[in-house]
């Protein structure tokens, strides 16, 4: 008697082995431990401390160089140190007409004559400061955050998440959207997965009565009325608007189909079109095969 017993798919380690047998002829090399071949990156506390605020020149982008082989081409080079937007917000007149009405802005300050916003963020104990960013650098700057390759063309929800928490300008999150909706690659390679909808076209007024008739259910009802009745057949002659009601108990597609001919066709005749939702108790068989007995054409909507 064998007892099966269950193991966790991680515990399968053995099974995974004996799946790769070794080949004659060939053997692993050996791994080597030599610190030759090691490299560690630590991070200590000291130094944790010293990157965790956010100094004036933490948006200053190197200069990078790529290529194969000797050809290399030079990347984008952003210069944001403090000097230059010390300078640039000389020139803003935006900057300088906040700085001027600097007593009457509590959510800005100013250090070593530099401009800085005030934003207070959830569950934050502090508010946080972020260098205000004249109109001449701002190209630049979403530039370095879009553009850039370590940027990897974010959309504008990401690409915006990882500038409020660094810089501001007014209407900041108005004008990342429409860079990147105005970026040529973006258009280019950011494909809409999802389908096109189709255009709605009017129905045109029939010309008789008769000539166009609506099917549609309501219901189902929170509660069953006499005989278990919980939905409503209810079919609509487009010119004249008159009505026919049935209540029903079920909504399949016999009790749809029977229904249609018992209580309208035999009543009111046969109508030149009927038009009816994609519901699969108008969309089957069934109704095919009636429409084509009886004769009138079926238009099913576009759903």
């Amino acid at each position: 008697m064998i007892d099966v017993k269950y193991k966790k798919g991680c515990l399968h380690g053995d099974a995974d082995g004996f799946s790769r047998p070794e080949v004659e002829g060939q053997m692993a090399e050996p791994l080597r431990h030599n610190a030759e071949y090691l490299a560690l990156n630590a991070i200590t506390r000291s130094m944790t401390q010293k990157t965790t605020s956010v100094n004036q020149n933490d948006m200053s982008s190197a200069s990078s160089t790529t290529g194969t082989g000797s050809t290399k081409q030079p990347l984008m080079t952003f210069d944001f140190g403090i000097e230059r937007i010390r300078e640039e917000q000389k020139k803003d007149i935006n900057a300088q007409q906040t700085v001027k009405n600097i007593r009457h802005e509590s959510s800005y300050i100013i250090e070593n004559t530099v401009l800085y916003k005030l934003a207070s963020r959830p569950r934050a104990r502090t508010n946080l400061k972020l260098i205000y960013i004249p109109s001449s650098m701002r190209t630049e700057v979403l530039a370095s955050y879009h553009d850039y390759p370590t940027a990897a063309h974010f959309g504008s929800r990401r690409t915006w998440t990882k500038l409020k928490d660094r810089c501001y300008w007014p209407k900041m999150h108005g004008e990342v959207e429409s860079y990147i909706r105005l970026c040529e690659k973006c258009a280019k390679f950011n494909i809409k997965r999802t389908k096109t909808p189709g255009k709605l076209n009017p129905i045109p007024l029939p010309e008789g009565p008769m000539e166009l008739v609506g099917m549609d259910f309501w219901g189902p009802t929170r509660q069953e009325f006499v005989n278990g009745n919980k939905y409503v057949l209810v079919v609509t002659d487009y010119l004249t608007k008159f009505i026919v009601a049935k209540a029903l108990p079920y909504n399949t597609a016999q009790t749809t189909a029977q229904t249609f001919v018992e209580e309208f066709i035999f009543n009111f005749g046969v109508p030149n079109r009927l038009i009816t939702d994609q519901a699969v108790h108008f969309n089957n068989e069934l109704m095919k095969n009636v429409a084509e007995l009886i004769g009138f054409d079926h238009i099913k909507a576009t759903p």
